[in-house]
């Protein structure tokens, strides 16, 4: 369980995000200066410490896209072909070290949601409780409905007796004149 726990934290980057920053701001309490997780991986040297703060403060496709930036920024600084080429390998054997302890090939839960993926996916935007519930939804339809259609169609009378009522009822909202008759 405990195996299962470290993975899935590994994986979770809104926690690792939190925790790096509240590591971050104790820092900065601590020494009174504005540290950034750039500015400490910079400080480190050697590449071993800086893959394990990697693991601590990033998730692991934030960790794996600092590692190719920084790479690149150091092959960048040396110029030269032949230096070039020997800094490959190393970088080979750095990927393979990434890999061996899953920084490689993790997509991030917790990312952004674009308008594309909202498209694409089907996420929905609100709706209001009666159209969540289908049975209230089609109650709702069906009340609107016989509104509508009331004029059109007039309902249909169980005439037993001569006389069986109003068809639509007595409306209330019009008035109408009473005439008394003498006897």
């Amino acid at each position: 369980m405990k195996a299962d726990r470290t993975d899935s934290v590994q994986d979770d980057s809104g926690f690792l995000k939190l925790i790096g920053d509240r590591l971050i701001v104790a820092a900065n309490a601590a020494f009174g200066k504005m540290f950034t997780k750039e500015i400490i991986l910079e400080a480190v040297e050697d590449q071993d410490e800086r893959k394990e703060i990697l693991a601590l403060l990033l998730s692991k496709t934030d960790a794996k896209k600092f590692l190719k930036a920084s790479n690149e920024d150091e092959l960048s600084q040396l110029g030269s072909s032949d230096e070039n080429s020997s800094n490959s390998d190393l970088d080979a054997t750095d990927l393979i070290d990434t890999e061996e302890r899953g920084l490689v090939n993790c997509d991030l839960p917790n990312r952004p949601v674009s308008k594309s993926m909202m498209s694409n996916r089907g996420i929905v935007k609100y709706r209001h409780k009666r159209e969540r519930n289908p049975r209230i939804h089609l109650k709702h339809k069906y009340k609107k409905a016989t509104i509508r259609y009331r004029s059109r169609i007039a309902p249909v009378l169980n005439q037993n007796k001569p006389y069986a009522g109003e068809t639509k009822g007595i409306r209330a909202h019009q008035k109408s004149k009473s005439f008394k008759f003498a006897k």
